[in-house]
């Protein structure tokens, strides 16, 4: 990788020597792989994962579980959901 893999850090640069290592690929094609699946995948639908997932809940009638139907109820994201309430 060269000069770039200079200002990589080198923590991120293990990582990525290993796991294009472990899928026998270049750094450089793993580095490809890794930024096509990030910038040319589709977005999650939300909504319809949800909608999934109480599917799936209610064939076996059970509520969604509290954290799920907070997060919903708030709009938030899983991360933004203060640590105190995941345990």
């Amino acid at each position: 990788m060269g000069e770039a893999s200079e200002k990589v850090p080198q923590p991120v640069y293990e990582r990525l020597r290993d796991q294009a290592k472990q899928r026998d690929r270049s750094r450089s094609s793993e580095v490809v792989m890794l930024l096509e699946r990030a910038l040319l995948s589709q977005p999650w639908d939300t909504e319809a994962l949800i909608a999934e997932a109480e599917a799936f809940h209610a064939r076996f009638d059970t509520p969604l579980p509290d954290l799920v139907a907070e997060g919903k109820r708030a709009g938030r994201q899983h991360d933004q959901i203060p640590p105190s309430t995941l345990t």
